[in-house]
């Protein structure tokens, strides 16, 4: 069995098989990993898991892995099932929307925010359940109106 040692090929892998097919925990992606002869701890996931920025989906009643940061034409279906799950709620004033998260979510919803490259945005800031969204003044009612849509 291989120890994996080159995190590149490691996480191309890993990206690989979350494309490929549902991953329901990290179990059983090392399970998966451990099938293609490469040996790994769950912590060593987690890591690789915080890297390509890998988000918990739950859709249709099942919860699953997905890459967050993707940039292939299924981008704004992560956001849009993103926000449906872990989005609460979204308030503005001038250029600052402010969107409200389930706690431990606004880090990846926000990276999802980014990868989109809205026009009109700024940058974001996130914490544990908010996310800061900078709009550029003239944006704001249209960036609030496309989030608002997500939810």
């Amino acid at each position: 069995m291989k120890n994996m040692n080159n995190v590149a090929s490691r996480i191309k892998i890993i990206k690989e098989i979350l494309l490929k097919k549902r991953i329901h925990n990290q179990k059983e992606l090392q399970e998966e990993l451990k099938r293609l002869g490469i040996k790994v701890t769950q912590a060593t996931i987690a890591r690789d898991f915080k890297k390509l920025n890998v988000l918990k989906i739950r859709k249709n009643g099942e919860s699953f892995y997905a890459l967050g940061n993707q940039k292939e034409q299924n981008s704004q279906e992560n956001l849009r099932v993103a926000f449906k799950n872990f989005a609460r709620g979204i308030d503005f004033e001038e250029n600052l929307v402010l969107v409200f998260t389930s706690p431990g979510n606004a880090s990846g919803l926000a990276s999802l925010v980014d990868t989109m490259k809205i026009e009109g945005i700024v940058g974001t800031v996130a914490g544990d359940d908010t996310i800061l969204i900078v709009t550029r003044k003239e944006y704001t009612e249209k960036i609030v109106e496309f989030l608002k849509r997500l939810l």
